[in-house]
C-alpha cells in the first residue's frame, strides 16, 4: 500500500441521547486503500460505494482534503468461477471488509465484514458489481456508522481542550484559515462546541482584520502609482472587498473620499453608489450582537472547511492498516 485518494466527507448525525439531542457534523473522509493484486479500478469503487451506502444516514461528500477520522474498506477474494458463454462470465464471492477509525492515532473504532457476490465479463467487473451490491440500509453498516459516530464523538469530548489549542497556536502564527478549520472540526454536540465557536469567531475577527489591511494597502498602492480616475476605479476594486467588520474598513471609507476629493471627475459612480448600498445593508443587518456572532462562526466555519478540503491527505494510513 503506497498511495492514497482521499474523499472529504461531512456526517450529519442526529444523535437520539440526551447529552447529543441536536443535529451536528462530523468531519471524516473516505479512504482509498491500496490493496495488493487489487485492481484501483475496484478500490476506486468501493471508495465511491462507501459514499452511497452512508448517504442513508446523511453523509456529504467532497473531492479532496484530510480529516483525521476516516471510513475505509477493502476486498477479500473468497471464490471466483468461470461462466459458461456466451458471453463468457465471471462470478465472485467476496469478503468486504469496512472500517471507521482514526488516522491520527492509527485506531479502528468499528468493522463490519460483509459477504458479497457478482458476475460480469471479467474479475474487475465482477469485483465492481459485487460491491454496488451493498444495499444503503444493510443492518451491518448502520451499525458500523453508529459505533463510529459514538467513539468520534467520545473522542471530541474528550479531546477538544487539546485541538483548540492548535487552533490558538495557528492564530499566533497568523495561519488563520488553519485555526479555522481546527476549531471547525469540534462537532456541534460536543461538549466543549460553545468553546470551539469562541476561537472560530477570535480567528476569523483576526482573519478579516490581516484581509482588510492587505486589501486597503493594495488599493494605496494603486493609487499611489496611478492617482487619477483610472487609478481610482481600480483602488475601489480592492476596497469593495473589505468587510464592514474589519478594522480597515473605516480607514478604507475615508480613503475612498480622499479619492473622489482628488479627482474633480466622478470615479465609476454606478460602483461606487452600489458599493456604498451594500455597506449599508451590511451595516443594518450588523446591528444584533446575537446575528453578528452567529454570521461570524457560519463564515468561519466555511473558510475553515474550505481549507480543510484543499489540504493534502496524509497517506500513513495505507501503512498502518495493512
Amino acid at each position: 500500500m503506497k498511495n492514497i485518494k482521499q474523499i472529504a466527507l461531512t456526517i450529519l448525525v442526529a444523535i437520539s441521547s440526551a447529552s447529543y439531542a441536536q443535529e451536528c457534523e462530523i468531519p471524516i473522509m473516505v479512504a482509498q486503500l491500496d490493496q495488493e493484486g487489487v485492481s484501483p479500478t475496484v478500490s476506486q469503487s468501493i471508495a465511491n460505494r462507501l459514499i452511497t451506502a452512508a448517504s442513508v444516514d446523511g453523509v456529504t461528500a467532497e473531492p479532496s482534503g484530510d480529516h483525521q477520522f476516516f471510513v475505509a474498506g477493502k476486498i477479500d477474494p473468497l471464490s471466483k468461477e468461470t461462466l459458461a458463454g456466451p458471453p463468457m462470465m465471471t462470478s465472485v464471492i467476496a469478503n468486504l471488509t469496512l472500517y471507521i477509525g482514526d488516522n491520527k492515532n492509527q485506531q479502528i473504532y468499528s468493522t463490519a465484514v460483509i459477504e458479497v457476490r457478482g458476475a460480469g465479463k471479467s474479475e474487475t467487473l465482477a469485483n465492481i458489481n459485487a460491491i454496488k451490491s451493498i444495499n444503503a440500509n444493510n443492518p451491518q453498516i448502520l451499525q458500523l456508522i453508529a459505533t463510529g459516530k459514538k467513539k468520534i464523538l467520545s473522542y471530541y469530548d474528550n479531546n477538544y481542550k487539546n485541538i483548540l489549542k492548535e487552533a490558538k497556536v495557528h492564530m499566533t502564527l497568523k495561519e488563520y484559515e488553519a485555526a479555522m478549520f481546527r476549531a471547525s472540526t469540534i462537532p456541534s454536540c460536543c461538549v466543549g462546541y460553545d468553546e470551539a465557536c469562541d476561537v472560530l469567531v477570535e480567528a476569523y475577527r483576526y482573519y478579516i482584520d490581516n484581509n482588510g489591511a492587505v486589501l486597503l494597502n493594495n488599493a494605496r498602492a494603486v493609487w499611489a502609482a496611478s492617482p487619477d480616475s483610472k487609478g481610482a476605479t481600480e483602488a475601489l476594486q480592492y476596497i469593495s472587498q473589505i468587510d464592514p467588520a474589519s478594522s480597515s474598513f473605516i480607514p478604507a471609507t475615508q480613503f475612498v473620499e480622499e479619492m473622489r476629493a482628488s479627482v474633480k471627475s466622478d470615479i465609476d459612480f454606478e460602483k461606487r453608489e452600489k458599493y456604498y448600498n451594500e455597506l449599508e445593508l451590511k451595516r443594518q443587518q450588523m446591528q444584533d450582537d446575537k446575528e453578528v456572532r452567529l454570521a461570524d462562526i457560519e463564515s468561519a466555519r466555511q473558510i475553515g472547511v474550505a481549507f480543510g478540503n484543499n489540504q493534502q491527505a496524509d497517506p500513513n494510513i495505507n501503512y498502518w492498516m495493512r
